[in-house]
């Protein structure tokens, strides 16, 4: 069966769009290959069809459970056999799953790439033919991305596990030196870098610069006004992209408040954010998919793998961290390419809300040195002890960055074999003492990183001041 045919017969299309031949062709062929496609241009169909081809197991590595999740599902709705590992299953339907595993009963396989820290799981993959390795949101992989993970990092040793096979790094957004790091962190060969352009006609990108928060405020009910406006009784969908979960409730609040009063629109947004238990976030998701609530106003948590075409609008009351960030982001508008808007909303006061997060997720050495300590203080060794973050980070320091940090610290501790934790809300110590300087962290690594998001603050900046973003964003992106 040749790609075209399956194209049509498993996924019901009649064309390829552009980019995804010439990059499945490599794949089949053995190449290894990074793909750059702006977000809804058809990144998936470019390992999901070749995974069919292939004689083997397709090994897709994914940021998110819920994006594979989703995945998944639609590929087993198409008569596709696909799979996912995560810990949204219980012991049961992991051992099952792993043995369908080894009876080659799935052609595709997501997994996190954490999961390649489970020595069952190294062993599994040890043992089965890997046809193709496919890292989603690759950009990942690279220390000078804008959402940089360091489990992405040790993927080269996990193509290594599986006898080196071909493959494919995915991704929307890739500055160049992105695209070197991913190349030379998945030790490619020769690969295919195929780009299908940054550019979507289809947007219009807009952004304002306001002196404070009530001017800002203002010019932004004044558009929201004029969307409802231009559609009283049937609002398009929209997405409005805020910089904490409170603001998120607040202007969901108003939003509604609002709607209500002028328009007689009973029920206009919802918030999304990750206060919320998966299970309402998943309404939400729903909710909004499904036409029942046409807005959602969100934090950065929301929108990665959300497969709705009809997008009217993406507005951000805040500026985003990133250039990278906002092209992800209005990129999930219009992806039916009709026309769409996306504009953004600017005060200064956003800049210091920004550099609080830059300073919280970026601790210095004494920060992870007391909260090392402090671990030691309210938990004994071996023993199981019943605390969250924030009850630590309370104890740690009184001073709300301190206490931001202090949460990242414990992250950043518990994946250096610092503690474990069984369970949400528990801690444990390893029996025996380990010396603090034994953890290999990289401060000078975070350092680093936090001297870049800075960086990076400062070009979005730049954005939002420029007269025409989209050549902006075709120059940052080395496209002109």
């Amino acid at each position: 069966m040749d790609p075209k045919q399956v194209l049509v017969e498993k996924f019901g299309l009649s064309e390829f769009r552009p980019g995804q031949q010439e990059v499945i062709e490599a794949i089949l062929k053995g190449q290894d290959t990074l793909a750059l496609m702006p977000t809804g241009s058809g990144k998936s169909l470019c390992f999901q069809l070749p995974a069919l081809l292939l004689e083997g197991l397709t090994v897709i590595i994914s940021p998110l459970i819920a994006l594979m999740k989703d995945q998944v599902d639609a590929l087993v709705y198409k008569g596709i056999p696909a799979t996912f590992l995560n810990s949204s299953l219980n012991e049961g339907e992991y051992r099952q799953r792993v043995e369908e595993i080894r009876n080659n009963k799935f052609k595709m396989l997501y997994v996190a790439p954490e999961r390649f820290g489970n020595e069952g799981f190294r062993e599994l993959v040890r043992g089965i033919k890997v046809s193709l390795l496919v890292i989603d949101e690759a950009h990942c992989i690279s220390q000078w991305g804008h959402d940089f993970r360091p489990d992405y990092r040790r993927l080269k040793e996990a193509r290594e596990l599986m006898g080196m096979p071909p493959v494919l790094g995915a991704t929307a957004t890739a500055t160049p030196e992105v695209k070197r790091d991913i190349v030379k962190q998945l030790g490619m060969k020769d690969p295919l870098i195929k780009v299908t352009g940054f550019d979507r006609p289809n947007l219009t990108l807009m952004g304002d610069s306001f002196f404070d928060e009530d001017s800002k405020s203002n010019a932004f009910y004044a558009e929201i006004a004029k969307v409802l406006q231009s559609n009283p009784k049937t609002p398009v969908p929209m997405i409005i992209y805020c910089g904490t979960r409170n603001m998120c409730e607040t202007l969901s609040q108003d939003l509604n408040s609002v709607a209500s009063k002028r328009f007689g629109i009973p029920k206009l947004s919802l918030p999304y954010h990750a206060d919320l238990t998966k299970a309402e976030r998943d309404q939400v998701q729903n909710y909004f998919i499904n036409d029942n609530v046409p807005w959602i106003i969100a934090t950065i948590a929301f929108g990665m793998g959300i497969d709705k075409s009809n997008i009217r609008y993406v507005f951000h009351y805040t500026i985003p961290a990133s250039v990278e960030a906002y092209y992800q982001e209005v990129g999930r508008a219009g992806r039916d390419g009709k026309p769409s808007v996306c504009k953004l909303f600017y005060c200064e006061k956003d800049i210091s809300l920004r550099h609080f997060f830059i300073e919280t997720s970026h601790p210095p050495r004494y920060v992870f040195e007391q909260t090392y300590k402090t671990l030691h203080r309210m938990a004994t060794p071996g023993v199981v002890k019943k605390i969250t973050y924030e009850e630590i980070s309370r104890v740690v320091s009184k001073q709300s960055i301190v206490r931001g940090q202090v949460k990242t610290c414990l992250t950043l501790l518990k994946h250096a074999g610092a503690f474990i934790a069984p369970r949400r809300g528990q801690v444990v110590l390893p029996a025996e003492p380990v010396a603090f300087d034994s953890f290999k962290i990289n401060y000078q690594d975070i350092e680093s990183r936090k001297e870049r998001e800075v960086a990076r603050l400062e070009e979005m900046k730049s954005l939002v001041a420029a007269n025409d973003k989209k050549k902006f964003i075709l120059r940052y992106f080395g496209e002109i």
